[in-house]
């Protein structure tokens, strides 16, 4: 029995340098796990503006209305468009179509309705719609 014993010899500088450095090794993992679980998590609470979904509102324009419809995530406005649009406000506002247009391609652009810009020629189209984005972010807004 005496021959199939074995006696490891570890120096004792070896051991205490081995478990420093696992130590430093843990330390680092468990440091880049917090960093990075708990700021993705603050960042989106923190940047929220609005809650997300898809909000409407409408403006009158003469006897008809216009129903414009915002989409928006929690920090953005992703969409506006037209609901239930009457043909008579097509037909008074051959523009409106034009300016939509205009605004879901600056929307990527911007923090803010207040930053939408538009050409001279649909002046008035857009800033009735603009009227109605922000009636419908009003609701959409977090309080």
């Amino acid at each position: 029995m005496e021959k199939n014993k074995k006696i490891i010899v570890l120096k004792a500088r070896e051991f205490i340098y081995t478990m420093i450095f696992a130590a430093l090794v843990i330390l680092l993992i468990v440091t880049i796990v917090w960093m990075f679980s708990s700021k993705s998590e603050t960042n989106e609470q923190a940047d929220a503006v609005y809650q997300p979904g898809i909000y409407t509102a409408g403006v009158d324009i003469g006897s008809a209305s216009l129903n414009v419809e915002v989409t928006v995530d929690a920090c953005n406005i992703t969409h506006v468009g037209l609901v239930n649009t009457d043909e008579s406000i097509t037909t008074m506002y051959p523009l409106i179509h034009t300016s939509l247009d205009e605004i879901n391609a600056q929307l990527p652009n911007i923090q803010s309705p207040d930053e939408l810009t538009f050409s001279s020629e649909n002046q008035y189209t857009t800033v009735i719609i603009k009227q109605a984005i922000a009636a419908a972010l009003e609701k959409a807004a977090l309080k």
